[in-house]
């Protein structure tokens, strides 16, 4: 796991990272709201499939962000997240779902693929979105791990799939933990703790 850097590609600031075999062997980047066409409250950069902007304003965004680092915006899949612990296996018969095409895709969380032609995109703002990339049989996952999705191991849970499904190694997976909220500005209640309390993830809360 490297150490993020800002970039400005096609006019649009990215978060990458210094990650060596990631940037080998990926285009990908994680998205900033700065660059693109969107105005008002979704200024500028709006990529949220659910958000009350023009198709054509979307549409013009993904192309803007799939430039910038030289994809086909028409090879994206998107996922409908739920705060779940699911991870959908997809493959080039299901490029463009839930951007250019209507999505039969069930509710997830994650997205997982070996497939070069396809493009894997996640929605995040306070949650973490993770990246996980095994070089030598490039594949690649996607994960949502707001707190629910680490309660129930999702990050755990997409190891153990590119394991399972893809006969990935663990000494080979590269992981990226994505920009997210911090403990500056996240307090949560009683209730959360004693969720991750009841996972034996209670070492990670600080008291």
């Amino acid at each position: 796991m490297g150490n993020f850097i800002s970039v400005i590609k096609s006019g649009i600031e990215l978060e990458v990272t210094d990650d060596k075999a990631i940037n080998a062997g990926l285009k990908y980047a994680f998205s900033t709201r700065n660059g693109g066409v969107s105005v008002g409250s979704l200024s500028s950069l709006n990529l949220g499939v659910n958000r009350p902007d023009t198709r054509e304003n979307l549409i013009e965004n993904y192309k803007i962000f799939c430039n910038a680092i030289d994809i086909d915006y028409n090879s994206v899949v998107l996922p409908k997240q739920i705060h779940s612990d699911i991870i959908l296996n997809v493959t080039k018969s299901d490029r463009g779902k839930r951007l250019t095409l209507v999505s039969d895709l069930p509710d997830c969380d994650g997205l997982i693929t070996t497939d070069k032609e396809v493009a894997l995109g996640i929605f995040y703002a306070d949650c973490t979105p993770v990246l996980l990339y095994d070089e030598s049989v490039h594949c690649l996952c996607l994960v949502h791990c707001g707190w629910k999705g680490t309660v129930k191991g999702l990050a755990h849970r997409a190891v153990g799939k590119m394991i399972n499904d893809y006969l990935c190694k663990k000494e080979n997976i590269h992981a990226i933990i994505g920009p997210c909220i911090g403990v500056c500005h996240f307090e949560v209640g009683t209730d959360v703790m004693i969720e991750f309390k009841n996972t034996g993830l209670n070492k990670c809360i600080k008291k």
